[in-house]
């Protein structure tokens, strides 16, 4: 299920050295490419969503350096 929470608990586990921050990146791609409408991507044609896939798994580090889940949730 793709919600708020199991984005933050891939974060946590990343967080605790339970998963490298590849394998957090991949399980996070991996919600992107089977829930796109959650994340507001339906209407992405395909050379488009793969762009952001591409864009985003380049970009996904400065998250991981960045988010507080104390602060903010992933929603």
């Amino acid at each position: 299920m793709v919600n708020a929470a199991s984005l933050t608990k891939i974060y946590l586990s990343f967080k605790n050295n339970e998963i490298t921050k590849e394998e957090a990146i991949n399980q996070l791609m991996i919600m992107v490419l089977k829930k796109p409408a959650y994340f507001g991507l339906q209407n992405l044609d395909k050379e488009k969503f793969q762009d952001f896939i591409y864009n985003s798994i380049t970009k996904t580090n400065n998250l991981f350096k960045n988010f507080d889940p104390t602060k903010s949730s992933f929603s």
